[in-house]
């Protein structure tokens, strides 16, 4: 069974809901167990507000810079063949020394044109990796000034707002010609999209799960209209902290990209860390060669102080 939520008349609803989730609400489809969950309490609009404000997805991957932990990496690149160009696997482990972290290469290896000569990444998509996961030199926390930091350039400012669509996707990130597409809630792209609430569970953890998915008629028709085409994300009842997130994003256009994500989240102690990271992608940036590349991190022995 399932439930499109009817307006906000609805008596469930009525005089509470903020304007700027009423268009949300009147779309938004619920399975059974969900609508059996309103009797109990569960809020709708403050569900959907959590989802839009998340926070703990990228609280998970800042916990990387503060504890200890090891990780395996293994990354591999193709033509459009599929034929194999380059793989990279390596063992890492981060360290803590009084208030810095350094890594340990444990193991490593490259083969095919991972490497440029001068030992600099030949992949830009292998670059954005190495910014996520590794560190080429110790890194101490230093007390930051009052003056507002200097805003990014180049592939740094890109690197920026590729983090925010990853880790708070419905934020409208500042990219030329894009920015309109990721505002996922917005008024503009509501139509584009079908919007659902389950019951399910997660690793034998209970969740609720969003999904957002572009209209099965708008996925050929209109696929300039939208980036983000899939997304699914699990969060635990209790305490609505994100377990889980799959999602696939598309790009048309003089820039174009093709990427799935998985990532898996595990709670050590109190404290929720990425446990496996998936990701397929394929890029065609202007001034850079088309890049098909397939990442899967793993990481674990976290330590917490």
């Amino acid at each position: 069974m399932s439930l499109v939520l009817c307006f906000y008349t609805s008596i469930l609803f009525s005089q509470d809901v903020p304007f700027q989730y009423e268009g949300i609400m009147a779309v938004v489809e619920l399975d059974s167990l969900v609508v059996e969950a309103l009797a109990d309490g569960f809020n709708t609009e403050e569900f959907i507000e959590i989802v839009k404000e998340d926070t703990s997805f990228y609280t998970a991957f800042h916990n990387l810079r503060k504890h200890a932990f090891k990780a395996e990496h293994f990354l591999n690149f193709q033509d459009k063949k599929g034929r194999n160009q380059a793989n990279f696997e390596a063992k890492t482990e981060q360290i803590k020394v009084d208030s810095c972290r350094e890594m340990i290469w444990r193991e490593q290896s490259a083969t095919g044109d991972f490497f440029r000569n001068n030992d600099t990444y030949r992949y830009w998509t292998a670059e954005i990796y190495a910014r996520v996961f590794f560190l080429s030199q110790a890194y101490c926390p230093v007390e930051t000034s009052q003056e507002p930091p200097e805003k990014p350039k180049g592939l740094d400012r890109y690197y920026q707002e590729l983090k925010k669509f990853i880790f708070q996707p419905g934020e409208q990130v500042q990219v030329p010609l894009v920015s309109k597409r990721t505002a996922l809630f917005s008024e503009h792209l509501r139509p584009y999209y079908d919007y659902r609430i389950e019951v399910d569970t997660f690793d034998n953890i209970p969740c609720y799960t969003f999904t957002i998915q572009t209209k099965a008629k708008y996925q050929e028709s209109q696929k300039s209209k939208t980036v983000l085409k899939f997304m699914k994300t699990y969060f635990q009842k209790d305490n609505l902290q994100v377990l889980y997130r799959k999602y696939s994003f598309q790009l048309q256009g003089l820039a174009s990209c093709d990427v799935e994500m998985e990532v898996q989240l595990k709670k050590v102690a109190n404290e929720y860390f990425p446990q496996i990271v998936q990701y397929k992608g394929e890029w065609n940036i202007p001034g850079k060669r088309r890049e098909r590349g397939t990442f899967r991190t793993t990481l674990s022995s976290f330590k917490l102080d």
